[in-house]
């Protein structure tokens, strides 16, 4: 399904593989379903069985992208059927809505909260400092004070940078202390690198040969 308009990094499999660690007890599954005009969808998930509890089915691991996949898109009734089935099969459902599937009709009696997802269109931008002229003049006057200040930007090249920036990310888990919304362990990390290949690169920021921040990307 990785050619419908709507996949992102967050449905394929290396993705639930890499964060299967942080779901014990869940299985990754894929439902699939086939219509009568002949198109199909697919619904990656974790599926959490007890037997003292309704089946709960989770899709979007990690509090991303989830919900279901067309291979030629989904009209209405596609997705009128996945919704009846979802509201029938599942004793409860946590999904992290797609922005870029295209539904936006889902059930009242759903469980909404405010979709923060941000998008910026780079073939709007015919070069690097086209783009940075669309910056705010904050944003502007910080990076340049990076630039005058040393900081550098590079995508991680081994291990040893993945093991640098995340001493970063404990420092800062420290700091927050209880109030850190999330906490990853290294073993998350190395998971994503292995599985994930070129489709994840890691950016670091370094002062004086010294990491002291990153971030985390994911193509697709």
């Amino acid at each position: 399904m990785e050619d419908s308009d709507g996949a992102t990094f967050f449905h394929s499999p290396c993705w639930y593989d890499a964060m299967s660690p942080m779901y014990p007890g869940g299985e990754a599954r894929a439902i699939r379903f086939e219509f009568d005009d002949g198109r199909t969808a697919l619904f990656p998930c974790y599926t959490f069985r007890r037997p003292w509890r309704p089946e709960h089915v989770l899709s979007g691991p990690g509090g991303c992208y989830g919900g279901w996949l067309g291979s030629e898109g989904l009209g209405p009734e596609h997705q009128h059927a996945v919704r009846k089935w979802a509201a029938r099969a599942i004793g409860s459902l946590t999904m992290r809505a797609n922005p870029f599937s295209g539904v936006d009709d889902y059930p009242a009696n759903w469980k909404h909260t405010h979709d923060t997802t941000e998008v910026l269109y780079l073939e709007r931008y015919s070069s690097a400092e086209d783009l940075m002229a669309n910056y705010k003049h904050s944003v502007r006057k910080q990076i340049n004070k990076a630039v005058r200040s040393g900081v550098r930007v590079r995508a991680a090249r081994d291990w040893a940078d993945w093991e640098s920036y995340f001493g970063v990310y404990a420092r800062t888990l420290a700091r927050w202390g209880d109030r850190a919304t999330s906490s990853y362990p290294l073993s998350l990390f190395r998971g994503i690198r292995e599985q994930s290949g070129n489709r994840v690169v890691l950016w670091i920021v370094e002062v004086d040969d010294r990491v002291v921040g990153g971030n985390l990307n994911f193509y697709h």
